[in-house]
């Protein structure tokens, strides 16, 4: 994206202990913002299954 690749997403990517590395890719020159915080804090996570309008009529109509 942008001829960015390698990079955290700054607000809810999960930045090392050392700070993440964002940058910015402003014109003419690319602004490189280093030592960013964590601003989000991930509980847990789950992986969730809903299917189609489709297969819902179909499995009830079983």
């Amino acid at each position: 994206f942008a001829g960015l690749s390698g990079e955290v997403d700054p607000l809810t990517g999960d930045q090392p202990d050392s700070g993440g590395t964002f940058t910015e890719p402003a014109l003419p020159v690319r602004r490189r913002h280093r030592g960013l915080p964590n601003f989000v804090t991930t509980r847990g996570g789950g992986y969730f299954f809903l299917p189609g309008l489709r297969a819902l009529r179909w499995i009830g109509s079983l």
